[in-house]
């Protein structure tokens, strides 16, 4: 009889009550792990939580005296919408812990530890090394309670401190934190194709590691200025030499994308004109033209070498970018986003400049302002991208994903593939999914299946899709975390669902620059 074939269902609630006292006799053996490392991570709370059911609420005391620290599961823990939404910035996806205190650590929390406000929450600063026992706050930590009370202002923190003999404190724990890694050892993210075997500089072909756009490479030694040491990460490749940046950039001489000695360039944006005017239905983008966002946009112009990443304890991202051709069924799966998790997931409401229409609501919508009014927040630099159509101005505002964010929810934006370079920052934190089209004879049989329920295409405008998708995936493709081929909106859609919610779950690499 095989393994299978051997496991019986629980058929009593006897039976059941055994499983349950295992998987707590398991918890608490894991409590006693973490009390002996003294410092509770926010990976090894993560990996606590994954082992508690709904019924189990587990205390972890550490070995100081003077706190405890609990845990509650996914059910218990708080959910940062409910209350006073405006003391909130923490997303869902983040973990918070609560953590009591007793009145001879009151003068620590008032003197040695420095927070400010920010956005309606409390961020940890700096922690002097004696302040408090254990590492209780880490710099970057959030504080968005004391004693149950949501605290947004250094008063209110020193008020509710001050008004109890014992001081519970709720904290949001850095997303940010590092795996750690060797100082000598450099993770990047390879932005360009590389075949070490048309390469004229190198004279042994054999030692170069050939690599292709979006491989992440652990890089060993650098020290020869001109070439390094690296190998794939999770590939069981052995090490190679791969070209340094400044080699590339010294030996930079490109004809027609392809560049000399094996170096493959990305496209550049003007050979790709059908971008400028066509990814929003009609509406004519304008680019944004201050010397903050310049420089962005030159850097994403620029010849394209490596990006370097670092490796994250799972973590949610505040935003989620759907980026795609017009056509392509972005916004249908946006919209099933939308109403599977209204709890966790919503978007923006854009401005326009046009006249409300009488069945049209404020703020459900549009934004209904003036044209003076827009223009003057596109000098300012206050959308994340913005277009004309008939004369009339649209434009998505970032404080609007910021009000989104700081309600505790992950915000869904579908936009044009220019307003990468403004939202891929810490701040903003997103998680970038392109949604591509199937290969063209492939695409053209889908939609003539579904002909009667979708908009009237000809043969050339589908054709024309398949190809704006290939060229955005051509310029902006190193950009994306995920790529979806959208031949069934419902499998599509399960698909982008499972991958979001599983990083909060995964380890996961990010942009260094990300980490201050």
């Amino acid at each position: 009889m095989s393994n299978m074939e051997e496991i019986q269902p629980y058929s009593s609630s006897e039976e059941i009550e055994a499983l349950k006292s295992q998987v707590k006799l398991l918890s608490d053996k894991l409590c006693d792990v973490v009390n002996r490392l003294g410092n509770l991570e926010y990976g090894a709370e993560t990996s606590f939580n994954s082992l508690s059911d709904k019924h189990l609420a587990e205390s972890i005391k550490t070995d100081g005296s003077n706190f405890v620290v609990k845990h509650f599961d996914s059910v218990q823990q708080t959910d940062p919408k409910k209350g006073n939404e405006e003391h909130h910035v923490v997303s869902t996806a983040y973990c918070s812990r609560f953590t009591k205190l007793s009145k001879e650590c009151e003068k620590s929390l008032l003197n040695d530890i420095t927070i400010r406000s920010e956005d309606g929450y409390l961020l940890v600063e700096s922690v002097s090394d004696s302040a408090l026992p254990q590492k209780v706050l880490n710099v970057g930590d959030s504080i968005i309670a004391v004693n149950g009370v949501p605290v947004s202002t250094e008063e209110e923190f020193h008020d509710q401190v001050k008004s109890s003999e014992q001081v519970s404190l709720e904290i949001v724990p850095s997303a940010l934190k590092c795996m750690p890694f060797s100082d000598k050892e450099t993770y990047l993210k390879c932005l360009f194709d590389y075949n070490p075997s048309s390469d004229s500089r190198l004279d042994q072909k054999a030692v170069g590691l050939q690599f292709k756009i979006g491989d992440i490479l652990q890089v060993s030694c650098k020290e020869d200025q001109d070439w390094w040491q690296a190998r794939k990460v999770d590939e069981w490749s052995s090490s190679g030499l791969v070209p340094s940046i400044s080699l590339q950039k010294s030996t930079h001489d490109c004809k027609s994308g392809v560049c000399e000695n094996g170096l493959q360039e990305s496209k550049s944006f003007e050979s790709y004109g059908i971008l400028q005017s066509k990814l929003l239905n009609g509406i004519t983008l304008f680019h944004r033209k201050s010397p903050r966002e310049s420089s962005k946009t030159k850097s994403l112009k620029s010849l394209q070498i490596y990006e370097e990443l670092v490796k994250l304890c799972p973590y949610g991202r505040r935003t989620l970018v759907l980026i795609a051709a017009r056509g392509v069924g972005r916004r249908t799966i946006k919209s099933h986003l939308l109403r599977h998790d209204p709890e966790n997931f919503a978007t923006v409401i854009p401005y326009t400049s046009r006249k409300q229409k009488a069945t049209e609501r404020e703020g459900r919508e549009y934004y209904f302002v003036s044209h003076h009014y827009m223009k003057e927040e596109m000098e300012n630099d206050k959308f994340l991208e913005c277009g004309e159509l008939n004369g009339k101005l649209y434009g998505t505002k970032l404080d609007s994903i910021k009000e989104v964010i700081k309600k505790g929810q992950v915000c869904v934006l579908d936009c044009g593939p220019q307003a990468i370079s403004v939202i891929r920052n810490r701040e903003y934190m997103p998680y970038i999914v392109f949604i591509d089209t199937p290969p063209y004879e492939e695409f053209k049989h889908i939609y003539n299946i579904h002909r009667d329920s979708l908009r009237p295409r000809t043969d050339e405008e589908l054709k024309q899709i398949c190809l704006e998708s290939q060229a955005i995936k051509n310029v902006y493709g190193h950009l994306f975390d995920l790529t979806l081929v959208n031949r069934n909106t419902e499998i599509t859609f399960r698909r982008l669902l499972d991958a979001f919610e599983s990083l909060k779950s995964q380890k996961q690499w990010i942009p260094a620059e990300w980490i201050e």
